[in-house]
Order: structure tokens, then sequence, then C-alpha cells
């Protein structure tokens, strides 16, 4: 059998990570299986295996999949910020929302007994603050928002709001994000310069 290109394997990878990613929010990680995930990407379990030892290192690898999109985030003005929080809350409010807020929620339940899988679970949530605070910081810098606002606070609150958001979803599937996008929204009001 002749050598597959790097590329050709990376592409490989990024599909069984989302056709895992489908998986996830439509059965959860308990009852997801590396089955489900070979079958939802027309794979065999030998080509899943090629890329992944396991069903938790496939979810580690979504983790981190979610951990560079955030990283490479570039947020240069309020509206922008603004938007990006509009449309992760327009999230829940789509046809699969509940399921996703859901599926989020049961891998941190499972990350309070598995070290590794806590470690990447706060990164991610580390790296959202941080996708806000080089934003406002930026914005500090070059005039856009006063100075005087504290770039650290206003972005865990955000995180926190938003993140209770997402927990509200996952227990009361009839809340409606864009009922809360206005609250959200204003932890951002007074700081324009």
């Amino acid at each position: 059998m002749p050598k597959r290109s790097d590329e050709y394997m990376q592409e490989r990878r990024d599909h069984i990570l989302k056709a895992a990613e489908f998986c996830l929010i439509e059965y959860g990680y308990s009852k997801m299986s590396v089955a489900d995930i070979c079958k939802a990407a027309d794979i065999s379990m030998g080509a899943l295996y090629k890329h992944f030892k396991c069903k938790k290192d496939i979810l580690l690898a979504l983790i981190e999949s979610s951990l560079t999109e955030q990283k490479d985030i570039k947020i240069t003005s309020l509206s922008e910020l603004r938007g990006l929080i509009s449309e992760r809350i327009a999230c829940l409010d789509q046809q699969d929302g509940e399921k996703v807020a859901k599926a989020n929620f049961e891998l941190l339940y499972i990350s309070l007994n598995d070290d590794e899988l806590r470690r990447y679970s706060t990164r991610n949530f580390l790296e959202w603050e941080k996708v806000i605070t080089r934003a406002l910081g930026g914005m500090q810098k070059s005039g856009n928002i006063t100075s005087d606002c504290d770039a650290d606070l206003i972005s865990k609150q955000l995180s926190a709001a938003m993140n209770g958001l997402w927990l509200m979803k996952a227990i009361m599937p009839d809340v409606q994000g864009k009922s809360y996008l206005p609250a959200i929204i204003a932890l951002l009001d007074g700081i324009d310069a």
C-alpha cells in the first residue's frame, strides 16, 4: 500500500473529528461509541485507530481543536466583540442548541474524575477569557475603549454569564439565549472611548 501524504492524513483526521463532533452532540459522550464515529465518518475501525487510540483521545483532540480556533480569534472593536458574543449565544437557539449544551456539560461532569480531561477543559475555559482580555487590551491601547476599564474583570464576567447561560440551556431547554443577550452585552456598556 502506498504511503499517504501528510496532507491526506490530516484531512482524514479532521474528517474523523467532524464525525465525532456530530456523534458527541447527537448521542452524548457516554452513549457515543467508536463504532458510531466510524459509521458517521464512513470509515473502518482500522482507519480510525491509525489516528486515535481510543474515544478519549478523540475527545481531547476535539477540545484541542476548539482551543486552536479560539487562539486564532482576532477582535479589534467592541462591535466585533458584541458580534462574537451574539454568535455564540445564537448557537443556543439553533435546532441542536440543547444537545450541544448538554454535551458540553456532560464533558465537564466527566472531567471531575479525569485529571487530563479537567486540564483540557480548564484550558478551554481560560482561553475564552484570554480572547476577550486580549481584545479589550488591544482596544485600550488603540484608544477605542477607556483606559481605566478592567479588561480581566470584564472577560471573567462575560465568561461566567455565557457559561451560566449554556448551563441553563442544558437544564431548561426552553431557555432562549437571545432573551439574555442584552443583559450580557450590557457588561460592555460604558467602556467606549
